[in-house]
């Protein structure tokens, strides 16, 4: 799955009520980053992309698309270092719902 791929699963996952206000930022390390903006209408996700994100995911793209497909629990990645988080946990919370349902 590419980059445009993911932020487009991203964006239409994130898109359902109740919207996420927020940005976050999807870091895989050497495969690129992922900004998802919901404080704009519509809400974007774009691969590459920079801001102020208010919660940043750190993990391996391959990590992330177990997330997606329901292989990987973000749970077990995150007790086992495979996942890294910075700001609010509480986005971190909204988002993990989020993407177990992608």
């Amino acid at each position: 799955m590419t980059l445009d791929e993911i932020a487009e699963r991203i964006r239409a996952k994130f898109e359902a009520a109740p919207k996420i206000e927020a940005m976050v930022m999807f870091d895989f390390e050497e495969d690129g980053t992922i900004l998802y903006n919901g404080t704009v209408s519509p809400a974007t996700a774009t691969a590459g992309g920079i801001g102020e994100a208010k919660t940043t995911l750190r993990c391996t793209r391959e990590t992330f698309e177990g997330f997606m497909n329901g292989t990987k629990s973000p749970d077990i990645a995150y007790m086992m270092g495979q996942l890294k988080i910075e700001g609010s946990i509480g986005l971190a919370m909204v988002l993990k719902e989020r993407l177990e349902d992608a």
